[in-house]
C-alpha cells in the first residue's frame, strides 16, 4: 500500500502530574504515572511508526511541551493540535482534516500496549477493500483504534467518553448510519493498577 494515502493518527497528552493516568496516579501516586504515561506515549511511537503509512502526532493541551518536541524529534514526525469540546470532537476533527490529504486514516490512542504494525496494517486493508470504518474494541467498554475512509460526524456525537458505554454506543450510532463499519480483535489497555500489572507481567515473560 501507498504510504502517501494513508494516515496514522496517534492522539497523546502532555505528562502533566495529576492530569495523566489519573485512575492509576491514584493508587501509586501522580509523579509515577505521569512518567508511565510518557513511556507508553514512546512506546506506542516505536511499536508503530512504519514505512507503509505516514504518522502525525496530535497533542494536547499544547504541541510545545518539551516531551512532544522530544518525541518530533527522536522519530522525525509532525505535531498537530488536537481541537475540539470533548475527545469525540477532537477525533472527529482530526479523522477529517487526515481524510483531506489521505484515502485512509487510523487514529489510535497511547494506552493499549497490544496495538502493533500488523494490527494498523490489517486496519488499513479492511479501509482499502471496502470497509469505510474500522474499530478495535478495548475490554473496558471503549475502543483503543478507529480507522476511516469516510466518516460522520454522529459516530462521535453525545456520547460518554471514558465511560463503559462508549463502544456500545458508537455501534449504535454506525448501525444508524450508512457506512460499512467492521470490528477487529479486542484488545485491553491501562488505566488502573491491575492493567499495568498485567501488562508488568507481559513485558516480564509472565504472559497476559
Amino acid at each position: 500500500m501507498n504510504p502517501s494515502e494513508q494516515l496514522l493518527i496517534v492522539f497523546a497528552k502532555a505528562p502533566l502530574r495529576g492530569e495523566v493516568k489519573t485512575r492509576l496516579g491514584k493508587e501509586i501516586g501522580f509523579e509515577q504515572s505521569a512518567a508511565i504515561h510518557k513511556d507508553l506515549v514512546e512506546d506506542t511511537l516505536r511499536r508503530t511508526i512504519s514505512n507503509k503509512w505516514q504518522t502525525q502526532l496530535w497533542c494536547t493541551p499544547t504541541i510545545e511541551h518539551v516531551f512532544f518536541q522530544y518525541l518530533a524529534t527522536r522519530f522525525s514526525i509532525e505535531r498537530h493540535l488536537q481541537s475540539g469540546a470533548d475527545l469525540g470532537e477532537r477525533m472527529l476533527n482530526a479523522i477529517e482534516y487526515g481524510l483531506r490529504h489521505f484515502k485512509r486514516v487510523v487514529l489510535i490512542g497511547t494506552d493499549c500496549p497490544l496495538i502493533e504494525q500488523e494490527l494498523i496494517d490489517e486496519a488499513f486493508q479492511q479501509l482499502k477493500n471496502g470497509c469505510d470504518v474500522i474499530i478495535t474494541p478495548a475490554e473496558d467498554g471503549g475502543y483503543v483504534l478507529i480507522g476511516a475512509k469516510k466518516i460522520e460526524e454522529s459516530v462521535f456525537s453525545n456520547i460518554e467518553w471514558g465511560t463503559a458505554a462508549v463502544l456500545s454506543a458508537t455501534e449504535s450510532r454506525l448501525a444508524a448510519s450508512d457506512l460499512n463499519w467492521k470490528k477487529t480483535k479486542t484488545l485491553w489497555d491501562i488505566d488502573e493498577l491491575v492493567d499495568w500489572q498485567r501488562y508488568q507481567g507481559m513485558v516480564n515473560g509472565f504472559g497476559l
